[in-house]
């Protein structure tokens, strides 16, 4: 098993250079989780909403608004219509 002993200084260099990719796959793994968990809270808080509107709880004059327009367009999807508030296109008006 013959071979050369390596150095020290090679020793050291291959350690550092380990270090650094363990240290930069930690990072990344980091990164993932934080943005993972800024997902989570996001669902976690659609989530809370859809509850407390569910239950009629902390509706307030815009998700009341937000809720009847919501209903309008589903309406308007039901009878084929355009979205009330829906630009017509210029080339339709001009024809």
């Amino acid at each position: 098993m013959g071979g050369r002993t390596p150095s020290m200084l090679e020793l050291k260099t291959l350690i550092m250079e380990g270090n650094k990719a363990i240290t930069e796959k930690i990072d990344g793994v980091a990164t993932k989780v934080a943005l993972m968990q800024q997902d989570m809270d996001k669902l976690r808080d659609k989530v809370q909403d859809m509850g407390t509107r569910m239950d009629g709880r902390g509706l307030d004059e815009w998700d009341v608004v937000e809720m009847q327009l919501q209903e309008e367009q589903d309406e308007d999807m039901e009878t084929g219509k355009p979205y009330r508030g829906e630009t017509k296109d210029l080339n339709e008006e001009g024809q």
